[in-house]
Order: structure tokens, then sequence, then C-alpha cells
């Protein structure tokens, strides 16, 4: 049975929230948090607190804090002193404990970072090489040279194949799509090339798990998801301005009488 303490006019303190399920405390930080928004803007408030544009967007969508915004939002406050001494001094304590938590985590995730970079960097420094044979008194052709085996390179490298494997043809036709593309003049052209290269990238991203520049570092897979997505919608848009080319060029060659002429 709910004994939570009604209110004089019958309700509890969640129901007089507007039944997002926070505390009062809770929502005095949410206050806090649209206060700063619509001060600041999105984006910058999202900076201000630490936190990414998208966590900040659903917090505001749902009503309901995570701890890691309810501790930004809490440090938030006491820096600008928004409470009362009294209040500050009473949360006090708990804020503490937070950080304690919050710094037991940040040193979790550090330590685990850390052990996959050693892990990676070991496995690209011994990633075994075929050797090619070469014709008599020549010598085997070796991988390049790299900290990361999975990073695309604008121009070509000798042994590069060693490194992308049956990923090389794509990596190939790539860099031609991407030359192609700074070399096409005409509106369509243009157009159709970077379609091409995007489809590529996709391909290259998508199945081969490789990272294209201008990353230095190697994609997680969170990352390589995002930027095939990203791929995917640049490549409607591109498919959509195509076709309006093509409609374009083909009432230019009527209104001339081009078409005759073909």
């Amino acid at each position: 049975m709910d004994k939570t303490p009604l209110r004089k006019d019958g309700m509890n303190d969640q129901e007089a929230a507007g039944g997002t399920g926070e505390s009062a405390e809770g929502e005095r930080l949410l206050a806090l948090l649209r206060e700063l928004v619509h001060s600041e803007g999105q984006p910058e408030a999202a900076e201000l607190l630490g936190v990414s544009a998208r966590t900040l967007r659903r917090t505001l969508g749902s009503g309901r804090l995570s701890a890691r915004v309810r501790d930004a939002l809490e440090l938030q406050r006491l820096s600008e002193g928004g409470e009362p001494p009294a209040r500050a001094a009473a949360d006090t304590g708990a804020l503490a404990r937070r950080l304690d938590r919050l710094e037991s985590r940040v040193d979790t995730l550090a330590e685990e970072l850390k052990g996959s970079l050693d892990k990676l960097r070991a496995a690209s420094e011994t990633r075994p090489t075929v050797a090619k044979t070469r014709p008599a008194g020549g010598t085997a052709a070796k991988a390049p040279p790299r900290a990361y085996a999975q990073l695309v390179t604008l121009e070509p490298e000798v042994g590069e194949d060693l490194l992308y494997g049956e990923a090389m043809p794509a990596v190939i036709k790539w860099r031609q799509a991407k030359r192609a593309y700074a070399a096409s003049k005409g509106r369509l052209d243009k157009v159709e090339a970077a379609i091409r290269m995007r489809e590529v990238e996709i391909v290259l991203i998508g199945d081969h798990e490789l990272t294209l520049p201008p990353a230095i570092f190697p994609w997680n897979r969170f990352d390589r998801r995002d930027e095939v997505w990203r791929r995917g919608e640049w490549l409607k848009d591109l498919r959509v301005e195509r076709d309006r080319a093509l409609v374009l060029r083909w009432v230019r060659r009527v209104l001339t009488l081009g078409i005759w002429w073909k």
C-alpha cells in the first residue's frame, strides 16, 4: 500500500511534480536546466554541463534526470551560488558522494580505454605480414609502418595491400572517385561523382570497418554506425539533386532544340 504522504490538496509530491517521477529536488534541478537552456541555448548549455546535445534533448523531452546530468546540474548550481547557504551545506555530503561515484566511473573507463588502446597497438605491431615473392635479387614486400592499420590514406603506399587485404579494390575505387569528384566541372558530373564516392565510402566503413580521413584515430563500431548513417542521408539528398539536374538538362535541350541535334 502506498504510504506516500499527501499534501493538503490531496496530491503527493510526485503528482504535484507533474507525474515525471522526479522528487522536489529533481524538479528544482529540471527548472535550473530549462532556465540554463533558455538563457544560453541548447548547444552552449550542453557544453557548459559537459554532456552531449543528444543527452540534453532527451532529458528535456522526458523530464527525467540521469545521474550524470544531475551531478552536472548540482555542480553548476553550486558554482553559481544558486542555493541558499543552508541548503548548499545540507547537500554537500550527498554531492560529495555522487562526485566520488562519478570519479570512480571515470577512472574505470580510463583504465578500460587504456587497456583497449594497448591491445590495439600490440595487435598492429604483431600483425603478420605476408611476404610477396619478387624476382631474384629483390626483397620481400612489407606493409607500411602504421600506428593504426584501419586508417585509409589519400595517397597509395608501398605494401598497403597487405594492410587492406580484400578491401584494397574498394580503397582504389574510393581514391578514383575522389579524384573524379575534384576534377568534375558541371553540376551533374559533380553530383554523380559524389554519389559514387559516398557509395564506396559506405562499403569501406560498413563492410570493411575502415576509417577515412581526416580522422586520425580508428572509429569504433558506434562511430562507424553514425558515419554510415550520415553518408546514407547524404546519398538521399545527392540522388534528389541528380534527378533535378537531369530534368533541368533535358528542359534546357528542349528549349534550345538540342534534343534534335543529338
